[in-house]
């Protein structure tokens, strides 16, 4: 953790030079930004270019993740503005081009509009974002301090330093002709390092190397020939890779032959993690490991994933007929998902099923066909009496099949070689030495998964609504919602195990034929293989759930007087059934928005959204609410001065019955069986969110003399909260924190078309610890001061 990443001092002192040696300019010549006529042009273009010194304390890896702008020479912002003085340009009429964000900045922006009166409209964006994220709660296993040896985690099993590189272009070509044409490319790269944390035994660090591509194409077409009439026709191609791959890189113990190993990043030696003695010899450089706890030497998966979504969408929007709106819309997708070459290599030790190799290959693909479409028709009856009704389906299934073939292999220990079994070597009664060594615990020797899967919906909603104003004052609107959803699940697994006679589980030995053999004919070497449908229990199964949902929706709006302005709407639901634990069966929905401008220059307003929903009932016990409400205040009366400020605040709360399992040690006290699972070993208990957050700011300007523009400006969010923690070591992190933003600038007008500015920022981000975090505070601070000249010509 660093203290001070540069001396501020010197920021400040160079910013008062610099002041007092433009300040005799500030009363020569008063900025003007009107820019110049260049042969049929009119061209208006600015640059602003300086520096940013910055001094973080504190937690910077949670800098980085938050806010993440460094010090050096940045050009903070550029624009170019070209316009044709009689819409008869060479190659375009109007051109746009602003820059952002390059020298240095995590965030790089270009964006470029050119036009062509009646020919075309092109708009181009490119954007580079370097995302850093560590967060160290994030996946942390919290390893207590009782643990001998103590092995803190201060980082992110997921860290990560991603480069995301976005181009997005659309051209649309005869943009004011009954018949149009548009075009759209957009590229997407994300590429990085970064790490995960993957379970086989024990908790591994893994190496990720992230890429992924997406590549997306548009066409579409408009046309405008039938009065009051829009008909478009879109086609969308989507295609997405994934070539990320994934390499243990955190061997950071040794065995006693000397080759690394990794433990994995769970400690907790009391409870048996890895294991209850680890270090063999802590005198050697690494400290060795004992060879029979869990461990890994080697583990690689590479999964690349290939996938194409294209959608073909109609749409219209018509007012032909009188006192009739209508707009409706008809998509269809059908993509396809692959993964050709599934690979995962485990090599280490698992005590538990004396697994010592672990290799997983196959091949899996998935399809979604989706059917969407949306009717929507007003009827103004009369002047005040309108009718609207708006139906809605969403039709998908998605197909999908793996198969996967794996070869395990065991020992009695990280430093024991494993044993291919081999009849010449290990004859009946397969007892010598030279024999593979299993437990009750072992897997099938080898095998293979053919799995298939399917999750469709049908879905309909049909809204209908009665609007009618009273008077030019007060109005309403009543209506009815109703959906239907039926949805449907089919998954069957089957299984191929080959079983080495030396395997031994709780019903007996594989050979002569008991346990998972009993009943069938051994092979020639006195193996057998066994065939049938998986004995998970989610493996194979068939479930079709319908569900029926009825909404009562009401609404009213009022304008007592011209500047004054109230809406309310209302939603009642209910659900004869759910396909999820967190799903409502009962729900209120309340939104209310307020408005008034007592001056041209003042406005205030306001706004409460209240939600409750319920699926209370026996076993889930699911309560939630979110409640919002905020007020904006917006003041300006002249050039001279103006204010914006604003409050928020957000409540969540939600409570759900869920089943667990607390890892090795002893459950936390008050938690009985889970009698969903129907096993004595995994809990239950009322899990509990709740979150407030309070929000404030504002922004003020001020401009004390005709050159000088100061701008001040103060954001705040206050957070608490408390959730069902069951890590004794957990803190509260981001349930309880405090998030300081002031900043504040002056602009100072100092010739025609140059201004110097210099703004600052503070950055204070708090949270309320509890004494015994494990991992330290994740609080910091930070000032950052930019100094930068503002050219407009």
């Amino acid at each position: 953790m660093r203290s001070n990443r540069s001396g501020l001092g010197s920021v400040l002192a160079s910013f008062c030079l610099v002041i007092l040696a433009f300040a005799p300019a500030v009363a020569q010549e008063e900025q003007t930004s009107e820019g110049k006529d260049v042969g049929n042009y009119h061209v208006n273009q600015s640059l602003e270019f300086g520096w940013r010194g910055t001094s973080i304390s504190g937690n910077n890896d949670v800098y980085d993740t938050f806010v993440n702008l460094g010090q050096g020479f940045r050009e903070f912002n550029q624009s170019l503005e070209m316009r044709s003085l009689n819409h008869s340009g060479g190659l375009f009429d109007n051109l746009s081009l602003s820059n952002f964000g390059y020298g240095g900045d995590p965030n790089d922006v270009s964006m470029l509009r050119v036009s062509k009166n009646k020919w075309y409209d092109f708009t181009g964006t490119f954007r580079r974002d370097r995302n850093l994220w560590n967060y160290d709660l994030l996946a942390n296993p919290l390893n207590p301090t009782t643990s001998n040896p103590t092995v803190i985690v201060s980082f992110s099993p997921h860290d990560m330093a991603l480069t995301r590189r976005m181009t997005d272009t659309n051209l649309t070509l005869m943009p004011q002709s009954n018949f149009r044409v548009r075009l759209g490319y957009n590229r997407n790269i994300n590429q990085g390092p970064s790490l995960t944390s993957y379970h086989v035994g024990t908790e591994e660090l893994l190496f990720q190397q992230v890429k992924t591509t997406v590549n997306a194409y548009q066409v579409g077409f408009d046309y405008r020939g039938v009065p009051r009439t829009n008909f478009s026709y879109d086609q969308f191609l989507n295609y997405y890779k994934n070539d990320t791959t994934d390499q243990d890189g955190a061997l950071f113990l040794q065995l006693a032959n000397g080759q690394l190993v990794d433990p994995g990043i769970s400690w907790d030696t009391k409870n048996n993690v890895p294991c209850k003695t680890p270090i063999a010899n802590s005198g050697t450089t690494p400290p060795t490991y004992s060879s029979n706890c869990p461990g890994e030497t080697n583990l690689w998966r590479s999964q690349p994933i290939r996938t194409s979504y294209p959608t073909e969408q109609f749409s219209f929007q018509s007012n032909y007929f009188n006192n009739v709106d209508m707009a409706g819309r008809l998509a269809y997708t059908s993509a396809d998902a692959r993964v050709d070459a599934f690979d995962e290599l485990f090599q280490g030790f698992e005590s538990r099923t004396l697994a010592r190799q672990l290799q997983t290959t196959g091949t899996a693909a998935i399809q979604r066909v989706t059917s969407t479409g949306d009717y929507a028709v007003t009827w103004t009856v009369t002047p005040k009496f309108r009718v609207v009704d708006e139906f809605r389906f969403d039709y998908f299934r998605i197909p999908g099949q793996n198969n996967l073939s794996s070869s395990n292999l065991f020992a009695v220990s990280l430093t024991t070689a494993p044993v291919v079994f081999n009849p010449a070597n290990c004859p009946p009664p397969y007892t010598a030495s030279t024999c593979p060594t299993h437990n009750t615990s072992s897997e099938a020797d080898s095998g293979t998964a053919i799995a298939s899967l399917y999750l469709g919906q049908d879905a309909k909603t049909n809204t209908f609504q009665l609007e009618y104003d009273f008077t030019k004052r007060f109005g309403a609107r009543l209506g009815y919602r109703y959906g239907h959803r039926l949805i449907d699940q089919r998954n069957v697994e089957v299984d191929t195990s080959t079983y080495d006679p030396t395997l031994t589980t709780s019903k007996g030995n594989v050979w002569p034929g008991t346990g998972p053999c009993a009943g069938v004919a051994l092979n020639a070497d006195g193996s057998c293989t066994v065939t049938g449908l998986s004995s998970a229990s989610l493996a194979n199964f068939a479930a079709s759930t319908t569900i029926n949902e009825h909404s009562l929706l009401a609404g009213f709006w009022a304008r007592p007087t011209d500047n004054f302005r109230l809406s309310y709407s209302q939603e009642l639901f209910y659900a004869d059934n759910t396909f999820t634990r967190v799903s409502p069966r009962q729900l209120q929905h309340y939104k209310l928005r307020a408005s008034y401008k007592p001056q041209q220059w003042l406005s205030i307003t306001g706004t409460m959204n209240l939600l409750e929903a319920r699926n209370n009932v026996s076993q889930i016990f699911h309560i939630e609410h979110t409640r919002n409400a905020g007020f904006n205040v917006t003041a300006a009366p002249n050039d001279r001065w103006s204010l914006d400020g604003g409050y928020n605040y957000t409540g969540v709360f939600s409570q759900t019955n869920v089943c667990f399992i607390f890892g090795s040690g002893p459950p936390p006290p008050g938690f009985p069986a889970c009698p969903i699972i129907g096993s004595a070993v995994p809990l239950q208990g009322i899990s509990i969110y709740n979150s407030t957050l309070s929000y404030g700011y504002f922004d003020f300007m001020v401009k004390p003399v005709k050159r000088v523009t100061m701008r001040a400006g103060y954001n705040i969010d206050h957070v608490t909260g408390n959730t069902l923690i069951l890590n004794p070591n957990s803190p509260p992190g981001p349930l309880n924190f405090d998030y300081h933003r002031p900043t504040a600038s002056v602009d100072v007008d100092l010739a025609k078309g140059v201004t110097w500015r210099t703004a600052w920022a503070y950055y204070d981000y708090n949270e309320k610890d509890s004494a015994t975090d494990p991992i330290g505070p994740r609080s910091f601070r930070g000032n950052l001061v930019n100094l930068s000249v503002v050219y407009s010509f």
